[in-house]
């Protein structure tokens, strides 16, 4: 498998790699930053889909690398951070934009003292944006964010989603 590697601040690296089918791109960061690079940055924490630092973009397509398999890529891939967020180096980008974009939307609870009765089904209602990682890709393919960085976007738009219905 051939691979690029988009580097910051040195540009791009590539690397001649045989992987097993069934292995993520996470795998393949970790394999190459063990047997070829060192200095390889990238984020990573629970190798279950649930955390969401390890997003990168794969051949264009933004993705968790934890849960994407290579063997939907072909034998020739490009690995490139997020776009819309600052570099830090290599694959990592500022996280710190989305906890500020969240907390200058306000999007939190206030302590409310009214009647909380709660039904199944405003729980179906509001099941999807349970689901929201705070992976930030969303925000990355938005092209309203482009031209309106004070925009909140799909991520501040889900949680005030799950305010307003829970």
């Amino acid at each position: 498998m051939r691979v690029r590697i988009r580097r910051y601040p040195s540009g791009r690296e590539e690397f001649e790699v045989y992987m097993q089918e069934r292995a993520t791109v996470l795998d393949l960061l970790n394999y190459i930053k063990e047997n070829y690079e060192p200095s390889l940055t990238f984020r990573s924490m629970c190798r279950a889909g649930v955390c969401g630092t390890c997003a990168v973009k794969v051949n264009g397509k933004v993705v968790l690398a934890c849960s994407t398999k290579l063997e939907d890529f072909g034998e020739s891939i490009e690995i490139e951070p997020l776009n819309g967020y600052k570099v830090l180096r290599d694959l990592v980008v500022d996280h710190e934009e989305i906890y500020s974009k969240l907390k200058r939307h306000r999007v939190w609870l206030e302590p409310f003292e009214g009647n909380t009765d709660f039904k199944e089904e405003d729980n179906l209602a509001i099941s999807r944006s349970h689901e929201c990682i705070l992976c930030g890709i969303c925000d990355t393919v938005c092209p309203v964010l482009l031209v309106d960085s004070s925009f909140g976007g799909p991520l501040t738009l889900t949680r005030y989603y799950k305010l307003v219905f829970d």
